[in-house]
């Protein structure tokens, strides 16, 4: 037998290490997942948000409008109690928004009294909700797969309420 001669071995020496093709494989998976599941759940913190205001609205209009149905037709300067009644009731209502959230909310009451019956009409706004958002959007997002915003979620301009109400 020589003693100089090496049998070379026919299995391949990457293959032999189990997972040695697989170095980094898992780092990008994550820069490609990590991303897309940061902008759903920015997505779904927004929407959600955005639906609590929305609903939060709704029942402090319907609330300001019931409020109103409790002023007495006698009482002096109906038009003004009914409207400060409604008001104060919208302001008890959103009290549990932080101050810088309600801030931002205008509310309108206007009595009709030439309809027959008499209604009384609650709106309850958060005016430019795209350009002051409760939480702060991503700004001037371009991604390839998406058509160009200017806010990632796309937002509305406005959000509100209205309320109406006959006496």
């Amino acid at each position: 037998m020589a003693t100089g001669l090496r049998r070379k071995s026919l299995v391949c020496p990457v293959a032999a290490a189990p997972g040695a093709r697989q170095v980094g494989a898992s780092a990008l998976e994550l820069a490609l997942v990590l991303p897309l599941f940061i902008l759903l759940l920015l997505g779904a913190i927004h929407y959600g948000v955005l639906f609590t205001l929305q609903q939060s609205l709704t029942l402090a209009a319907e609330e300001g409008a019931r409020a109103s149905v409790a002023v007495s037709p006698a009482t002096p300067n109906y038009q003004a109690a009914v409207c400060a009644r409604a008001n104060q009731a919208v302001q008890r209502f959103l009290q549990w928004l932080p101050t810088d959230w309600a801030g931002r909310i205008t509310t309108n009451c206007t009595l009709n009294m030439a309809d027959d019956p008499v209604t009384v009409r609650v709106q309850v706004r958060y005016p430019n909700y795209s350009g002051m958002p409760p939480v702060p959007a991503l700004q001037g997002i371009h991604l390839p797969m998406l058509p160009a915003m200017e806010t990632l979620p796309p937002l509305p301009q406005m959000i509100g309420a209205e309320a109406l109400v006959q006496l």
